[in-house]
């Protein structure tokens, strides 16, 4: 089944700060969703504010 679906549906529910987003980002950083360029522009936009 895996080979006809390439994409999966994934819910996160949480209380507020229950660490939704960071487990989200987390994911997407760990699985290369997300291009070590982009990490390092979002790591400088992080350190200015």
């Amino acid at each position: 089944m895996a080979k006809e679906k390439p994409n999966m549906n994934v819910v996160f529910v949480g209380h507020v700060d229950a660490g939704k987003s960071t487990i989200v980002g987390r994911l997407m950083y760990d699985t290369g969703a997300v291009p070590e360029q982009e990490m390092t522009k979002l790591k400088a936009e992080a350190e200015k504010h």
